[in-house]
């Protein structure tokens, strides 16, 4: 099983960061509660699928229906996640997948 990566505050920018690489299933990015933390930005070199802790990925888990599909050139460019789709719901996980093989991904909590 995949081992989950904890975003750390550590940053006197209040920006973190992990690089990885991802596979066909998802990897979970558990993020930070800072509070002053409001989206994830997410890079791939990679066609890549998204989902959120909202959305029942689990980590190390098969893709599901509840995905969001994202092309090489759109990853490369970076997607901007906002951490509360919700006001009242903030998402404490994001989960990335290759849409085939691996994926090198860079993921940033701003």
């Amino acid at each position: 099983m995949a081992a989950n990566t904890t975003l750390l505050t550590a940053s006197r920018l209040w920006a973190t960061a992990v690089d990885g690489s991802v596979g066909t299933t998802w990897r979970e990015f558990q993020l930070s509660t800072f509070k002053h933390s409001s989206k994830v930005t997410i890079k791939a070199d990679a066609a890549i699928y998204l989902a959120s802790s909202e959305d029942g990925a689990a980590d190390d888990g098969a893709v599901g229906a509840t995905r969001s599909s994202w092309t090489a050139a759109q990853a490369g460019g970076g997607i901007e996640v906002s951490l509360y789709p919700d006001p009242n719901k903030r998402i404490s996980s994001v989960f990335v997948a290759a849409q085939s093989g691996t994926a090198a991904v860079q993921v940033v909590q701003e």
